[in-house]
């Protein structure tokens, strides 16, 4: 009886350990990962595609805060196309692929985020080309 009482508490403490684990990696919000596994990839975009043809359901309820790469409240497929631009190593005006906080959400979704200058006194060059125009070829 005491062997079974022993294993029994360890497997509790073993899935309370898990449950602890799996909940603190949910709780962190990579912009562009819609399947939750950690990184960006071409998985990502064809897992928001499956979820707007209605092929498949959005994988956990940080789907739509994830997937909304643009913050324009709703997931559509500008964002799997800013998510294969952040792929095909293009400019993007958005975090892909690192951690946002809440605040990212709160700022006004018609303008992409601010970034620091690269150095002192200087600001980050900017593309005056069209950024849907592909790239030359």
């Amino acid at each position: 009886m005491k062997k079974i009482f022993v294993s029994l508490t360890a497997f509790l403490l073993i899935a309370i350990m898990s449950i602890s684990a799996f909940t603190a990696a949910a709780d962190v919000l990579l912009l562009g990962d819609a399947d939750c596994d950690g990184e960006v990839s071409s998985i990502d975009a064809t897992v928001i595609q499956r979820v707007l043809a209605c092929i498949m359901d959005a994988p956990d309820d940080g789907f739509y805060l994830r997937a909304d790469v643009d913050r324009s409240e709703e997931v559509d497929i500008v964002d799997v196309t800013f998510i294969q631009r952040y792929l095909a190593l293009m400019d993007i005006p958005y975090p892909i692929d690192q951690e946002v906080t809440e605040e990212y959400f709160s700022q006004d979704p018609t303008q992409p985020p601010t970034q620091a200058p690269t150095q002192p006194g200087t600001q980050p060059a900017t593309s005056a080309r069209d950024p849907y125009e592909l790239p030359p070829v």
